[in-house]
């Protein structure tokens, strides 16, 4: 494992480790948005590989509306790799899985159906409109007036499911949220040797829908570079203000 349980803090119940995890070309692509899976995946098998092991040794995982519909539910999030991963690392098998969306739907409520091993979280705020249905699919959390609280959210996860280490995968709009509230600790980004480009709202960069202060910019601490083939794995420590 490229990351091994000893690498990561293990946090605690008042001071959780938060950590994420990208992948972006050269040129600061995270997503393009058109034809998708024409360029998909932006990395390699070992930013794969790395991705699951970073999984497999968090607590919870939390992805937005927009990555949890991209991302196969059983196969990849609770995949039978990924429990076996975390059986030799003595964790619980099954990963508990946290999206979070101000406006579910039905698809993403559709989604998550067929879920193995329990039911995911699905975090929303207290005026969502979500089916009557829904409660049979997901189990659904309500944190926040008019927009979801990420601090509560934080504190749920730390309190109710014991989470001493959490991993925030994204997509770029929540992974601006959360560091907008410091709440990111360390940042694992795969640089992959690619340019794709760019046309006017076709692609998405590693924040979205956030534009920090000159004065309050994050600042970063490079804690380590591992270069494998032409792709870059770095480790960040995020300067929270």
């Amino acid at each position: 494992m490229m990351y091994e349980d000893k690498d990561l803090p293990k946090g605690s119940s008042k001071k959780p480790y938060i950590y994420t995890n990208f992948v972006t070309t050269v040129d600061g692509k995270v997503q393009i948005l058109d034809n998708w899976k024409d360029y998909w995946p932006i990395g390699s098998r070992i930013d794969y590989k790395v991705l699951t092991e970073l999984r497999a040794l968090s607590d919870v995982l939390i992805h937005g509306s927009g990555t949890a519909k991209l991302s196969p539910f059983v196969t990849k999030i609770q995949s039978a790799k990924l429990r076996n991963i975390r059986k030799s690392l003595n964790k619980r098998q099954i990963l508990p899985y946290v999206v979070l969306s101000n406006n579910p739907d039905d698809r993403l409520i559709a989604h998550l159906k067929n879920y193995q091993g329990g039911k995911a979280y699905l975090v929303t705020n207290d005026s969502a409109n979500i089916s009557r249905d829904a409660e049979s699919s997901v189990k659904i959390l309500r944190i926040g007036r008019g927009e979801i609280d990420l601090v509560k959210l934080i504190n749920f996860l730390t309190k109710k499911l014991k989470a001493r280490r959490i991993l925030m995968e994204g997509g770029p709009t929540l992974l601006g949220s959360f560091l907008r509230d410091n709440l990111i600790n360390e940042l694992f980004l795969t640089v992959s040797p690619k340019i794709v480009g760019n046309e006017k709202g076709k692609t998405l960069t590693l924040v979205e829908n956030t534009l920090f202060p000159a004065m309050s910019i994050k600042n970063l601490k490079i804690l380590s570079v591992k270069v494998i083939g032409d792709e870059l794995f770095l480790r960040y420590k995020i300067q929270n203000n």
